[in-house]
């Protein structure tokens, strides 16, 4: 009886490590997103760099966090809206690549 207590859990375990099979998929994959690594000061993301998602979703961030802190001081009106803001950098960097990040918030009024 105490062998066979003992001799269960030991299938069990073996259960566990066995490998899946994989499953071939038809669809093709996305690309991957390449990698960006964001500087310590987002404000210095350079325009060309925008065509990375993970740098415009940065850029995004930083713009956002830099008018809230406008909206505390009384600079800014009010909170731009992250896609609007998102589509006006795209539009900003198309004319001006060699600009940073900070340049345009502080073309728009949304950063000092």
């Amino acid at each position: 009886m105490r062998l066979t207590l003992l001799v269960i859990p030991a299938f069990a375990l073996g259960a566990c490590t066995a490998v899946p099979q994989q499953t071939v998929s038809t669809t093709a994959s996305p690309e991957p997103i390449a990698a960006f690594e964001v500087p310590m000061d987002p404000g210095l993301i350079r325009c060309s760099s925008l065509t990375n998602p993970n740098a415009l979703a940065a850029a995004t961030q930083w713009t956002i966090g830099q008018a809230r802190a406008g909206v505390l001081a009384g600079r800014v009106a009010e909170l731009p809206n992250e896609g609007n803001l998102a589509q006006t950098f795209t539009a900003y960097c198309a004319e001006n690549p060699n600009n940073t990040v900070r340049a345009a918030a502080v073309h728009w009024g949304l950063a000092s």
